[in-house]
């Protein structure tokens, strides 16, 4: 594997996305600005 193909770290997220709206957007896409902000 090439190094930018490594995994850095895992999350285990224990609430369901679909109880926080700020994370999805209303087709239940990922807000992926909003999930790195809630992340970091």
């Amino acid at each position: 594997m090439k190094k930018f193909e490594y995994i850095k770290g895992i999350i285990v997220e224990t609430q369901r996305f679909e109880l926080q709206p700020e994370l999805l957007t209303p087709t239940m896409k990922k807000k992926r600005s909003h999930l790195l902000k809630h992340y970091q």
